[in-house]
């Protein structure tokens, strides 16, 4: 795996870069969040749009996250039946969902994308802030075009090891 790391270098930076990113806005929801509770309790008035903000922070946080927990391949396996088949049955199931997996995200990138557009032509706003919300969407949209990309990737790598163990 670290020569396959070393070939998509490129790959690695943005993701971690990204889960960098991710890991900032923790940080700055954990301190609105501390903020709002304390202006709660001490001024009885808590920062408008607490709320929305936090929403917004959640979502980046988690879709900023999904490349690089794929690459450090940290992300929910269910492997208790596939565990227990020969090395080759498990690189064939590997690279099944592996291909299904980047087919289903492709699609879901498609459709994230279309929702930003409609959202921005329809010209929708958060409820107490009146953000609009299509920019969000395309950052989103934008993420997970890394981690298609990021499982086109590992698709190659498990379909290069099962032809490695079926060509043996």
């Amino acid at each position: 795996m670290q020569q396959k790391q070393e070939e998509a270098g490129w790959l690695y930076k943005i993701a971690h870069a990204l889960n960098c990113i991710g890991v900032a806005i923790l940080f700055l929801l954990m301190l609105l969040t501390v903020a709002d509770v304390v202006l709660r309790k001490i001024f009885n008035k808590g920062i408008l749009g607490t709320l929305e903000i936090s929403e917004f922070m959640m979502v980046a946080i988690v879709f900023f996250s999904l490349a690089e927990g794929e690459l450090k391949d940290r992300n929910v396996n269910v492997d208790l039946l596939v565990n227990r088949l020969s090395p080759k049955s498990r690189a064939f199931i590997d690279a099944i969902v592996k291909i299904v997996g980047l087919i289903l995200y492709c699609c879901i990138t498609f459709a994230v994308f279309n929702y930003a557009a409609l959202m921005k032509s329809s010209g929708e706003v958060s409820l107490d802030l009146w953000l609009p919300k299509y920019p969000l969407i395309y950052i989103i949209a934008a993420a997970l075009i890394i981690f298609s990309i990021v499982l086109l990737f590992r698709m190659i790598v498990s379909l290069q090891e099962m032809w490695r163990l079926w060509t043996r």
